[in-house]
């Protein structure tokens, strides 16, 4: 299981087990920094979460900074990093999810508070990541 709060943080937990696998931070800022910032919008809050097909890529949405950008992220689990990470929407992204079974994690859509709903290729995105 995957899970996170409004925070930059990411868990993933085995039910099986019961344990932690490990924790997954999208910021260099400490918990206690974190705890101290004082405008909400000015640290990453992940909204959405999702696994692909078999668990080695994370899709991750974040909500709207103090420049009205709101991000996505794919994250490579092995090696713990961030592999693409662009501009999607104008406000909060309530929701990512992969659209096939692809172990490349390749398509994925994306909806948001700015009323869009947007599908997307990673295989696709440049600089100016499109979808």
């Amino acid at each position: 299981m995957i899970h996170s709060t409004l925070t930059p943080f990411i868990s993933l937990f085995d039910l099986q087990n019961k344990k932690y696998l490990s924790h997954f931070s999208l910021t260099d800022a400490s918990d206690e920094e974190i705890a101290h910032i004082i405008e909400w919008e000015d640290i990453i809050r992940i909204f959405s979460i999702k696994y692909n097909s078999d668990a080695t890529k994370i899709l991750i949405s974040t909500g709207r900074d103090s420049q009205s950008n709101a991000l996505i992220k794919l994250f490579d689990v092995e090696n713990e990093e961030v592999v693409n990470s662009f501009n999607a929407h104008t406000d909060d992204i309530n929701s990512v999810t992969f659209i096939n079974n692809r172990t490349d994690g390749a398509l994925f859509a994306s909806g948001s508070d700015d009323t869009i709903i947007k599908l997307w290729d990673a295989r696709a995105l440049g600089i100016n990541a499109k979808p």
